[in-house]
């Protein structure tokens, strides 16, 4: 739901609620002139004794979610909340952090990479996804059908 709306956290309070803010391993600053020098002693600090993190691996979700999200994208776009456009790139979202067998399972970030390149791909080749990305850049869309 998170990504589906766009939830942004515009405090570290709401980011922590949402799981965007780890309290004890995030830092805030409400300083905002202090965020250079803040940041540069931060990066020194971590400097010491680094060493690079362990290769990440991702759970790709399981169960029904697929089909519990295309229930209510479907409900939503019936209710006329959602566009089937919206359903379209929501489902592609889903595709990318679900996995398509119902089974949870791990994944490379590689993996995720490329399904997210793939859904993106697949998306960019729509024209209603076209014509959007055009009304936020302030352009005109290209007709390359």
């Amino acid at each position: 739901m998170n990504i589906g709306y766009g939830a942004t956290g515009s405090s570290p309070a709401l980011a922590e609620r949402i799981g965007y803010f780890r309290p004890g391993i995030d830092r805030s600053l409400m300083n905002r002139d202090a965020l250079y020098t803040t940041g540069v002693a931060r990066v020194r600090e971590l400097g010491e004794g680094y060493a690079p993190p362990s290769v990440p691996t991702f759970t790709l979700a399981g169960g029904d979610i697929l089909e519990r999200m295309g229930a209510f994208m479907d409900a939503g776009v019936e209710r006329g909340d959602f566009t089937p456009h919206n359903r379209r790139v929501a489902m592609a979202v889903g595709g990318v952090i679900c996995a398509a067998d119902g089974v949870a399972r791990e994944a490379s970030e590689e993996e995720l990479y490329e399904r997210e390149r793939t859904a993106f791909v697949a998306l960019a080749r729509t024209g209603e996804t076209r014509t959007l990305i055009a009304s936020l850049l302030g352009v005109r869309p290209r007709d390359d059908s």
